[in-house]
């Protein structure tokens, strides 16, 4: 992480080894915490290319390293319970802390993309549906979510 965008949040080695544990607790098969790492990459250029609200501002604060309008719960349940646009006019959930994003980040994978958790090719599953969802392969997204696999 650090190698590839040292200015991440993620650099951070207490902080990785936070979402490590997040991951390996909730989803306990093997090879997800780089897959979760591309996703971000692939998101947000590892939570350093925030979306911006509509004065072109970074919505900075929101621990949101992705693009998520809300939370999905341990449930399985999705947490709409912010007004999106903010009073900043900012079109991202405002989490907590990274770790509260991380938990909601793998919670999406736990639930919506339970089908792809054990397939033999769940980069390329994911990203059929996560991307566009039209059920294509998404060979670049597939690339840039791979970085950490190698």
């Amino acid at each position: 992480v650090c190698k590839n965008k040292p200015s991440s949040p993620i650099c951070n080695r207490e902080t990785f080894d936070r979402l490590y544990k997040i991951t390996e607790d909730r989803l306990p098969w093997k090879n997800f915490f780089p897959i979760l790492l591309g996703i971000t990459n692939a998101e947000s250029s590892l939570g350093t290319a925030y979306a911006k609200d509509n004065k072109g501002w970074f919505c900075t604060g929101y621990n949101n390293l992705g693009g998520v309008k809300y939370r999905k719960g341990d449930d399985g349940k999705s947490i709409r319970d912010q007004k999106i646009p903010d009073a900043n006019w900012c079109y991202l959930y405002k989490f907590d802390s990274i770790d509260d994003y991380w938990i909601s980040k793998v919670n999406t994978i736990r639930y919506w993309y339970r089908w792809c958790i054990n397939s033999t090719t769940p980069v390329d599953c994911i990203g059929r549906y996560y991307v566009q969802g039209n059920g294509l392969s998404k060979p670049n997204w597939n690339k840039n979510v791979s970085i950490f696999l190698q």
